[in-house]
């Protein structure tokens, strides 16, 4: 881990709650690093220093196969099939993927989660239809609940690359060296 390659003891801090508390902490010296949604860095852009990115993944989805088999007629396309499916999707970060649900599922509402373990379990009990975030994110959700495997399945919606960044406060530049040669 980068933390045990950079010799220091690894804490978390899970009080804040949002993007604009996350930014704030880190600033204030309330986090020292923050672990980041993807593309964070691009929606936040100047607001604290990013690392090189720790890992590059693609956006995805966590979705039950009984409402989605329920909705797509055989040789469909997805897309046209979420199109109608209703009910909720889950977003951990409102501003991350609410555009992508309003316009992959128009029907459906967004219900924000504070993390991708409450949402893997909204989709596992049947409350929400979807979940956005990472596929590496999703996916190891996913690897943690065996029984759910054959009821839930990881749809990779685009190719497009995201990468993951790590974030500290722009006074900690000699600290982001540091950071950046461990994830080298």
């Amino acid at each position: 881990s980068i933390s045990s390659a950079i010799g220091v003891e690894l804490q978390w801090n899970r009080k804040p709650k949002g993007s604009a508390e996350l930014i704030t902490a880190v600033r204030d010296g309330d986090c020292d690093i923050a672990l980041l949604s993807p593309n964070f860095h691009r929606i936040f852009e100047g607001e604290l220093a990013y690392s090189m990115p720790y890992i590059e993944t693609r956006e995805a989805m966590l979705i039950d196969r009984g409402a989605l088999s329920g909705v797509q007629s055989r040789g469909e396309e997805l897309t046209a099939a979420f199109k109608r499916l209703t009910g909720a999707v889950g977003l951990v970060s409102a501003a991350l993927y609410s555009k992508v649900a309003e316009r992959m599922f128009p029907k459906c509402q967004g219900e924000e989660y504070r993390s991708l373990e409450e949402i893997a379990d909204a989709v596992s009990r049947g409350e929400i239809v979807a979940a956005f975030g990472t596929e590496i994110e999703l996916k190891y959700a996913l690897s943690k609940r065996p029984a759910d495997a054959d009821r839930m399945v990881c749809v990779v919606y685009n190719n497009l690359e995201v990468d993951l960044r790590l974030a500290v406060s722009p006074q900690y530049l000699e600290g982001m060296r540091v950071l950046n040669e461990s994830i080298a």
